[in-house]
């Protein structure tokens, strides 16, 4: 079941999901279900898990110029007001030629911070949107504050999206 729970768990980040999941592989191994708390328990042990697996898998592939380079879109560049990330986040405006090259500075920033090489197929899409939207809804402060693997998966996430 743990081992169940744990593959689900790389895919999916939600617990009713993964709690009809375990259900649903208790039923097809003939096991009686125990109560929804205890599976509720499980469930947030094994998501721990996995997403401590993914984190680390995702910093196992930055070496420390990438690293650097991650966390130099958190800082403000000397009197800027806002900090790279900020304005990665930034919507486009209205179709214009500025528009365009504030988009093409965009994408080359990205390519600069060399993470588009590493490869991500094994992470479910959905997950790694999900860890997209957290950098979206997060200020570079408190993506600051993050542990450093999280924050590195989280910011690799974002920038592949």
């Amino acid at each position: 079941m743990k081992a169940h729970l744990f593959t689900e768990a790389s895919r999916l980040e939600q617990t009713g999901p993964l709690l009809s999941q375990a259900k649903q592989f208790l039923s097809e191994q003939h096991i009686l279900y125990p109560s929804d708390e205890v599976l509720r328990r499980l469930i947030v042990q094994q998501r721990q898990l996995a997403r401590d697996h993914i984190y680390q898998r995702i910093s196992a592939g930055l070496d420390q110029s990438k690293r650097k380079k991650l966390d130099s879109l958190l800082e403000k560049d000397g009197d800027a007001t806002y900090t790279p990330l900020q304005t990665l986040k930034q919507p486009p405006r209205r179709p214009s030629p500025t528009s365009i090259l504030r988009l093409t500075k965009k994408l080359a920033l990205i390519q600069e911070m060399e993470v588009l090489d590493i490869s991500l197929q094994w992470l479910n899409n959905n997950y790694q949107r999900s860890l997209a939207r957290y950098v979206r809804q997060r200020s570079a402060h408190r993506l600051k504050q993050l542990k450093p693997e999280r924050r590195y998966a989280v910011l690799v996430c974002y920038l592949h999206q």
